[in-house]
């Protein structure tokens, strides 16, 4: 639909639009944070962040580069080597909340204690969409309870899926509570913002 008003609206814009859109970039405003255990950040994550990148999906955190040292349970690349790990997550979380979406890397199904505190402050708190690379495996996460908790507000989808529903429009970028929950009914556990 978006092609037919953009052709009447200014049909001398219509082969821009295409070289545009073969460039991907009318999707550069897509914006998304990849979240998942650091252990994993060479072989999964920063692949992931090619993928996105090269599509034209603008991943906001976390930044490509090395992992240089562990640091606080947390381990540091050398693109932020001079920076402390609290200011990082700070910083981490300023970028879920200017993201359209979050992507969960979490190979064989795995999610830690920190991956499942930022999936749980991406769908309750800044009330994000939250996609997974593969479906969580309760057995093999430290809080299950929590664990449980975010396993019903995924959505498992690969990243090509992502990107072609991104790129057709037909990714689904509301929060989970809209979409499974009534506007008044809110799931166990919800905390009402004052």
């Amino acid at each position: 639909m978006f092609h037919f008003f953009y052709n009447i609206i200014n049909p001398k814009m219509t082969e821009q639009y295409r070289r545009d859109e073969e460039n991907h970039e009318i999707f550069r405003s897509i914006r998304c944070v990849i979240v998942g255990s650091f252990r994993y950040y060479d072989n999964f994550i920063r692949p992931a962040i090619d993928t996105f990148e090269t599509s034209a999906v603008q991943v906001l955190a976390p930044r490509k580069g090395r992992v240089v040292r562990a640091e606080g349970g947390y381990r540091i690349l050398d693109v932020d080597a001079d920076r402390d790990p609290n200011e990082l997550q700070r910083w981490f979380f300023f970028q879920m909340q200017r993201a359209d979406f979050i992507y969960v890397v979490n190979p064989d199904g795995y999610i830690g204690s920190d991956s499942t505190g930022d999936i749980l402050l991406a769908t309750w708190g800044y009330r994000k969409a939250v996609y997974a690379r593969e479906p969580i495996r309760l057995e093999l996460s430290n809080d299950s309870a929590y664990s449980l908790a975010i396993a019903r507000t995924i959505r498992t989808m690969s990243i090509e899926h992502v990107i072609a529903r991104a790129k057709d429009g037909t990714l689904e970028l509301d929060e989970y509570f809209s979409r499974e929950w009534g506007r008044n009914e809110k799931p166990l556990g919800y905390i009402q913002q004052s």
